[in-house]
């Protein structure tokens, strides 16, 4: 009796791995990530909240993901990071995300290396954007 729990005990477990071994190995189609909600078409990751895209339009801004993303673009001394053999670090904009809350995730680059920066904007009344580095991942 106690050979028939074994050998039962080992055809359980070599079903049980070829079952595991099956399932890692099997492939599945993989669907492709959707595509991020936008303001001003592929590439422009926008997340603004609609009480904060018509607070930001009340202040003026028209189309505001995009007035935050090309005003960030002519502040090239935000990054803390001095560019590389030759390169010259500036924010692409195609790696801006506006976020909820005031804040943009950035990534700038010189074409050998990377920084992604935190931001935190806030707007004055003369329709100024003021920015702040929250956080540096880069240095």
């Amino acid at each position: 009796m106690r050979r028939l729990g074994v050998a039962l005990l080992l055809i359980a477990s070599l079903a049980l791995n070829a079952w595991l071994g099956w399932r890692a190995i099997r492939t599945e189609p993989r669907l492709p990530p959707p595509p991020p909600t936008s303001e001003g078409g592929a590439g422009k990751h926008d997340l603004l909240d609609s009480v904060e895209r018509d607070w930001l339009q009340r202040a003026g801004f028209a189309s505001p993901a995009d007035s935050l993303r090309a005003d960030l673009l002519r502040h090239p001394e935000l990054i803390p990071a001095e560019g590389v053999v030759g390169g010259t670090m500036a924010f692409r904009e195609g790696s801006i995300w506006i976020l909820p809350a005031g804040h943009v995730w950035a990534v700038a680059d010189d074409g050998h290396i990377e920084v992604s920066l935190l931001l935190r904007y806030d707007v004055t009344k003369d329709r100024r954007i003021n920015w702040h580095v929250v956080y540096n991942g880069g240095s």
